[in-house]
């Protein structure tokens, strides 16, 4: 296998699903039946949070936030992210459908595995099928006794 890299940008699919999202939690909120200043209270907490993953998530301002991603020969991932660059294993749980691909990475420094979604218009039709090859042909198959 040849090394690949995928420069990953702003997709419009993933603004509409927080976009949805958050407007179904305002609605779902008007209905609960409490006090006005308890409903104002937690719609600003909605509104801060969904400008926050808006910043981070559609446009890569987040120090975490993975810019690209690049395969190596022997199944090595190289994430780029804000704050730098990190070699990373993609595991086995990952998902990937021909609409989204959720990748989840295991490194070296961190006992959690970082997770990375991305939408098929995140990236080019032809690029995004090369994705969904690589994630098939590299994914770190968990062995159980």
């Amino acid at each position: 296998m040849q090394d690949h890299q995928f420069n990953l940008s702003y997709s419009r699919f993933y603004f509409l699903y927080l976009l949805v999202l958050s407007l179904t939690s305002m609605v779902a909120l008007t209905v609960l039946n409490v006090s006005m200043m308890i409903k104002l209270l937690i719609s600003l907490v909605i509104v801060s949070y969904f400008i926050s993953r808006f910043r981070a998530l559609i446009f890569f301002q987040a120090k975490t936030s993975i810019r690209s991603l690049r395969v190596q020969q022997g199944g090595v991932w190289i994430l780029a992210m804000n704050d730098g660059v990190e070699r990373a294993q993609l595991l086995g749980e990952s998902v990937v459908t021909p609409f989204v691909s959720i990748l989840l990475f295991k490194m070296a420094k961190q006992k959690l595995p970082k997770a990375c979604v991305v939408f098929y218009d995140a990236l080019t039709p032809e690029q995004y099928n090369r994705l969904c090859v690589a994630c098939r042909t590299t994914r770190w198959k968990k062995i159980h006794y």
